[in-house]
C-alpha cells in the first residue's frame, strides 16, 4: 500500500491514497469512518443485503447531513437519482457518477451536487468540492432499532461505464480507507 499528500486545485488538501488494483482516489470527506452495524445493516464492502439475497457492492462512510464533499479523482462527473423508481413512495436521493482520467467509475451515493456541477459531464478536479452529503432520515426513517446512521456509499468500477447488476465488475474500496488514515496521521510511504 503507498499512500501520499497532493495539493489539490486551489487551497484544498486532496489526501491521494494509491493502493495496489484501485484507482489513486483522494477521501472524499474531511474524516474517514467506515459506518458500522446500525438498524438497517452494516456499511463494508459485501455486507449482506435483503436478508441475504444481496451484497454491498461498495463502502459506507459516515457523513453528517450537509457535510461537504469533495471529488475523490479527476474526471467527467454525471448527477443521477440513484432510487428514481421509489422517489414517489421514499423521496428523492442524489448521487455523483465520475469517469475518472484513469479509466474507473467512481459513484458516491447520498450526495447533493452543488449547483455548478448539476450539468451532466462536467469537468471536476481532485480535491475539488463537488457537493454535500444527503439527509438519509428523509428516506429511511428510524425503527424500532433504531436509526441508519448517515452515510455517501462510495463504489468503483473499472473501465468507463457503469455495469448496473455486474457484482463482478465492483473493486472492494475497503483498502482506501486505511491507506487515507495513513496520509491523515503523516504517516504515509512514498
Amino acid at each position: 500500500m503507498r499512500a501520499e499528500i497532493s495539493r489539490a486545485a486551489g487551497p484544498a488538501i486532496a489526501r491521494i491514497a494509491r493502493v495496489d488494483g484501485l484507482p489513486a482516489l483522494a477521501a472524499p470527506l474531511e474524516r474517514i469512518a467506515l459506518r458500522r452495524r446500525d438498524a438497517y445493516g452494516a456499511g463494508g464492502f459485501g455486507a449482506s443485503r435483503d436478508g441475504g439475497r444481496r451484497r454491498h457492492l461498495g463502502i459506507d462512510l459516515v457523513a453528517n447531513p450537509g457535510e461537504p464533499i469533495v471529488s475523490p479523482a479527476s474526471g467527467a462527473l454525471v448527477v443521477f437519482d440513484p432510487y428514481r423508481s421509489l422517489a414517489a413512495k421514499r423521496g428523492r436521493l442524489s448521487a455523483i457518477q465520475l469517469v475518472t482520467d484513469d479509466g474507473f467509475v467512481v459513484r458516491l451515493l447520498y450526495v447533493e451536487a452543488v449547483a455548478p456541477l448539476r450539468a451532466s459531464g462536467a469537468r471536476v478536479a481532485v480535491g475539488q468540492a463537488i457537493g454535500v452529503a444527503d439527509n438519509l432520515s428523509k428516506i429511511y426513517p428510524p425503527t424500532a432499532a433504531g436509526p441508519m446512521t448517515n452515510h455517501v456509499h462510495l463504489d468503483i468500477q473499472r473501465g468507463r461505464v457503469w455495469r448496473r447488476g455486474d457484482a463482478a465488475a465492483y473493486l472492494d474500496p475497503t483498502p482506501l480507507v486505511a491507506a487515507w488514515a495513513l496520509v491523515a496521521s503523516g504517516d504515509a510511504g512514498a
